[in-house]
């Protein structure tokens, strides 16, 4: 068997951040078998890890903060994840597609860089064929199995395990609904009912694009929270708009 890596991620209300919670979970035969224990990796042995963010708009963003297991058991631990991880001042709604890699703290010597193996390069730098790498990048290794160290003492360290999984992210556009769900119950003139029937389309439709994502549409869960985005800012409650 294999360690097989786990997570799931949760958005705060106010959408100031996201919350990654690794849930591999501790290895069980036959309920868990990749899950962290013998004859699996120890979640002690977890040196490095990376999350991939692909964002809405297609591009890659690299979380990279230096969360490793805190537990044997899940939740194995926690990050948040805040909007300038991903060089954004707030999170954009849409489909995440989201990668969680785990590297194994067991140093590579020169020499010994294993074709097609993924490696991260912690506390140091190092040039790998013409590129140098620094703290915290890594890199695929090719035909050559030897590295030159530039610098500090680096750690080379093999790719263990990875996740791969699609996020829904609608924390704004969920606080968008709600406060025009609020300002239908103070609102009291004749509009109101008017407002009523808007919003409630609006709403129909968010739980349509969560079912269509639930069902792995991606495509149609995209392009209807988009339709959303673009509605629910144009929709007010005065009686003279």
């Amino acid at each position: 068997m294999a360690l097989e890596l786990n997570f799931t991620i949760t958005q705060d209300d106010n959408c100031d951040k996201l919350t990654f919670i690794e849930t591999t979970g501790a290895y069980s035969s036959p309920d868990n078998e990749g899950g962290y224990g013998t004859p699996n990796p120890l979640f002690s042995e977890i040196g490095f890890t990376q999350l991939i963010v692909e964002l809405p708009d297609g591009s890659t963003k690299y979380v990279k903060k230096g969360y490793t297991p805190t537990s044997g058991t899940s939740p194995n631990g926690t990050y948040n994840i805040v909007p300038d991880d991903i060089d954004y001042t707030g999170f954009p709604n849409g489909v995440y597609n989201m990668e969680f890699e785990a590297y194994l703290n067991v140093s590579t010597p020169s020499g010994g860089l294993v074709n097609g193996t993924k490696y991260a390069v912690v506390g140091g730098t190092i040039t790998y064929g013409s590129s140098n790498y620094e703290d915290t990048d890594v890199f695929t290794a090719g035909s050559v199995d030897t590295y030159t160290v530039v610098s500090g003492a680096p750690l080379i360290l093999p790719l263990e395990a990875t996740k791969n999984c699609n996020v829904l992210i609608y924390c704004h556009l969920r606080s968008c609904l709600r406060k025009l769900m609020l300002e239908r119950c103070t609102s009291d003139c004749d509009c109101k009912e008017t407002l009523g029937d808007k919003v409630s389309e609006l709403v129909i439709d968010f739980n349509a694009a969560v079912l269509a994502f639930n069902n792995q549409n991606y495509k149609c869960a995209s392009d209807t929270i988009a339709r959303l985005e673009k509605a629910c800012g144009g929709i007010c409650n005065d009686c003279n708009c």
